[in-house]
C-alpha cells in the first residue's frame, strides 16, 4: 500500500483551512435566578456573548470582571468579553405582605387569628444569551497553517508526477 504523502497533507490542510471558518449558529439562553451573588464563566469560544438581568421591582447589581467593577440599575443589559464575572446583588426593593397567622392559644384566650406583615423579596434574573460558538479559537492560524499544508502538499504531487513522468 503506497501513501501519497503530498496528497495526506493536501487534504489535511483543507480540513484545517474549512475547520478555521466554520462556527455553529444557533441562539443559546441560559436562565439563572440568584438572590445575593452569582459567577458566570464567559468562554472565548462563544459569539456575542450578553447578559440580560431583571427583577420584580428595583434593584441594583454590581458586576466584577477583570478587576473593574461597574454598577448597573436592574433591569441590564450588558454585553459581555471573555473571563470570569461576579454578580452581586447590592440594594432590592421589598414590599410588605400581611400574611394571616394563627397564634398558638395561651391560658386566658383561645387561638387567634392576626396579620402579620412579612418582608418579601424575590430572586434576581439573570439570561445569559449567545448567538453560537466557534470550532476554533484561533482561526486565522488555522487557516494560515491549511494553506501552508495545502501548498506543500500540491507541490510534493507536482514533484511525483515530474518523476513518474521522466522515469518513462
Amino acid at each position: 500500500m503506497i501513501i501519497r504523502v503530498g496528497l495526506l497533507l493536501l487534504s489535511i490542510g483543507i480540513v484545517l483551512a474549512s475547520l478555521s471558518s466554520v462556527s455553529i449558529t444557533h441562539h443559546y439562553e441560559q436562565n439563572i435566578s440568584f438572590s445575593r451573588s452569582y459567577s458566570i464563566d464567559v468562554s472565548p469560544l462563544m459569539i456575542n456573548p450578553e447578559l440580560s438581568i431583571s427583577y420584580k421591582g428595583t434593584a441594583e447589581v454590581s458586576v466584577e470582571h477583570d478587576g473593574r467593577t461597574e454598577n448597573f440599575t436592574v433591569p441590564a443589559f450588558i454585553p459581555l468579553s471573555e473571563g470570569n464575572y461576579q454578580i452581586s446583588v447590592l440594594k432590592e426593593s421589598s414590599h410588605v405582605k400581611f400574611v394571616n397567622s394563627t397564634l398558638p392559644p395561651t391560658k386566658c384566650d383561645n387561638s387567634t387569628t392576626r396579620l402579620v406583615p412579612v418582608n418579601v423579596t424575590s430572586n434576581v434574573t439573570a439570561k445569559l444569551i449567545f448567538s453560537g460558538v466557534k470550532t476554533t479559537l484561533y482561526g486565522e492560524q488555522w487557516t494560515f497553517g491549511g494553506i501552508v499544508l495545502i501548498v506543500v502538499g500540491i507541490i510534493i504531487e507536482l514533484l511525483n508526477i515530474l518523476k513518474k513522468g521522466i522515469k518513462l
